[in-house]
């Protein structure tokens, strides 16, 4: 597939959703609340780490990483296969949503309102599970099911043109 580069910012979702009904057949992506810190792995090595906030590592070759405010997204190549390891930092309740390509549709799995605290490790053994181990206090982790759906690629698009196009009016 050809290299197309992504945006200089995600903000959100959405904007995530637009991206990868683009480049669908380049990326996948995981887009995480904060604060927390996340390592991406592959063939069993840590190839990209965030602490805080704070990029460490990355030795993905043409991933893309964008830090945020209130959310981090990572967009990773389709050609590897990677899981995730997600690390709390605080008490709060956070999500995490992972998209990826299937033919011509796009799998949106939203993990939402998961309970962490500090030290709680998250783990998604692949980034097209819709399983999450939550392990909370270094017990019996539990698994947390995602609600997923499927999107049309073409109908992602053509809601993104319809909403350029749209003017505002006011009376």
């Amino acid at each position: 597939p050809e290299e197309i580069p992504p945006p200089s910012s995600i903000n959100g979702l959405k904007d995530l959703l637009t991206v990868l009904s683009i480049t669908y057949d380049i990326y996948s992506a995981i887009i995480v609340d904060l604060p927390i810190s996340v390592e991406v792995s592959g063939n069993g090595h840590i190839l990209l780490k965030i602490v805080n906030n704070t990029l460490i590592s990355d030795n993905i070759t043409n991933s893309y990483v964008y830090l945020g405010n209130h959310n981090d997204v990572i967009l990773l190549p389709i050609n590897n296969s990677y899981s995730v390891r997600i690390i709390g930092s605080a008490n709060t309740n956070m999500s995490v949503s992972v998209v990826y390509a299937n033919s011509s549709k796009l799998i949106l799995n939203e993990f939402n309102n998961i309970t962490v605290k500090k030290g709680t490790v998250l783990l998604l053994p692949s980034t097209k599970s819709n399983t999450m181990s939550v392990n909370m206090s270094g017990g019996l982790p539990k698994q947390v099911q995602a609600k997923t759906m499927e999107l049309d690629v073409k109908q992602v698009l053509n809601q993104t043109s319809q909403n350029e196009n749209a003017q505002v009016t006011s009376t």
